[in-house]
């Protein structure tokens, strides 16, 4: 806990969890098969820089001034609207995530990792 924290509130504590060996390698499994359907279905966007092996958050930025240079040398106005959504995988309805997947057609094996089964 951070020391300017209240401690009188829950969400100043966040859970120390150690994953058990095999409980890492299901999850790595999970991502590698995850990211091949995405990738051999092109389900993520060209512009997509996190989480993806290759792609920094360096290459955003680049990908940003080089846009900012384009609209100056063309006399244009650059916008740049930035979110940091606080706690986003706290907040994941899975159930939601698993309709997605399954109207993409995620594969079966998968989907019944995930917890999806008919």
């Amino acid at each position: 806990m951070e020391k300017d924290r209240d401690k009188s509130l829950l969400n100043s504590y966040r859970p120390i969890l150690l994953p058990p060996t095999l409980g890492k390698v299901l999850e790595k499994l999970l991502l590698n098969k995850l990211n091949f359907h995405l990738r051999s279905h092109n389900l993520m966007h060209t512009f997509q820089f996190g989480f993806w092996k290759g792609k920094l958050i360096e290459h955003a930025l680049i990908r940003l001034q080089d846009k900012i240079q384009e609209a100056k040398q063309n006399n244009k106005y650059s916008v740049i609207l930035s979110l940091d959504i606080k706690c986003a995988f706290d907040h994941l309805q899975y159930h939601e995530i698993r309709e997605r997947f399954k109207k993409r057609n995620l594969n079966t094996s998968t989907a019944v990792t995930l917890g999806y089964t008919e």
